[in-house]
């Protein structure tokens, strides 16, 4: 599950968006072969990702893939793991969330330190409880209605300027943990954040993963009635 150590690490490995992490390779598209890479990285070691490597991969099998640091540009090819349930694609250069509205059994996403500015093709992702985009360069909160099994979602450290779409998460029953720290809404003198969700998601439990107390949220009602 992404949580706030998973950001953390991430930050500690890219010093900045700009860096080249791996300066041999062009940034490119995620292809079978990286895929069929990746998953023998991941899982198999030593002789064991030898004879694998021998073996034809089932594709349908695999439920868990990570492709973090790999100078990814855009996200292809990912139709041929249907069963899907944990995609990180965490520290990359990814600028459009697309070719993904085919793994409908994710449950897990992770598309923090990336360059993607908008919020899209999550639709038919209904099955999401674990969303992060930590650290990228969105600008407007939107296109989450459909996420309504989501649990955990972090889109702090973005470019979000405006409240506008937080409300809306009321109609997600089942999100207990928001970050929105990190972005110029958060840095508002005229405006706190931290109340304003208190005050209008009554199911969020935690903001930037510190519990919300009661009386606190009592209290920012009060303010934003």
């Amino acid at each position: 599950m992404i949580t706030d150590k998973d950001d953390e690490h991430n930050a500690q490995n890219v010093k900045s968006l700009d860096e080249v992490i791996y300066p041999e390779i062009e940034p490119g598209i995620i292809s079978k072969q990286m895929i069929e890479k990746a998953y023998l990285e991941d899982f198999y070691k030593g002789e064991a990702a030898r004879l694998h490597q021998i073996e034809p991969i089932v594709y349908d099998r695999i439920t868990s893939i990570r492709m973090d640091f790999k100078n990814i540009l855009r996200i292809d090819h990912l139709w041929i793991l249907p069963n899907l349930t944990k995609l990180v694609l965490s520290c990359n250069k990814i600028e459009i969330i697309e070719n993904i509205e085919m793994l409908t059994n994710l449950k897990e996403l992770d598309l923090s330190f990336n360059y993607i500015e908008k919020i899209q093709n999550l639709e038919k992702l209904v099955h999401l409880e674990v969303l992060s985009l930590f650290n990228n360069l969105i600008t407007e909160i939107e296109n989450l209605e459909s996420q309504e099994k989501l649990i955990i979602l972090s889109i702090g450290n973005n470019q979000i300027h405006s409240p506008d779409g937080i409300e809306r998460f009321r109609f997600l029953p089942h999100l207990k943990v928001l970050n929105l720290e990190g972005n110029p809404l958060s840095e508002r003198l005229d405006f706190n954040l931290s109340e304003y969700v208190a005050a209008v998601l009554p199911n969020v439990q935690y903001y930037e993963y510190i519990s919300i107390k009661e009386e606190d949220r009592l209290k920012a009602k009060e303010t934003f009635a």
